[in-house]
């Protein structure tokens, strides 16, 4: 999978060997919004990737709400944008089953 429909936006996922945040932590992902970016760690365990994955999906789907305190408005955005990724990436959905399976 190298690349995933955010909303209006697709972004490419790319690995990366020794992935390093602004303060040179070890990371298993991040975001970047301008290009449309995420970035995985290459080296991570497999079973991490798609809660991973799904991590920096939600960053940059959040990065595409409009803010409020209101709980249940988030969580309701959430939703509906969760649910929308996961139905115009139907390989990144299967990520999961296959992650439980390979775990039985």
């Amino acid at each position: 999978m190298n690349s995933i429909q955010i909303g209006p936006l697709r972004y490419e996922i790319v690995e990366v060997p020794d992935l390093r945040g602004k303060h040179d932590q070890g990371l298993f992902g991040a975001v970047d919004y301008h290009p449309c970016r995420i970035q995985l760690e290459a080296n991570m365990e497999a079973q991490r990737r798609p809660m991973t994955l799904l991590h920096e999906v939600l960053h940059a789907l959040l990065d595409q709400m409009p803010s409020t305190k209101d709980e249940e408005q988030w969580v309701k955005g959430v939703a509906y944008g969760v649910s929308q990724v996961l139905k115009d990436n139907p390989e990144f959905a299967r990520m999961f089953i296959e992650a439980d399976d390979a775990s039985a």
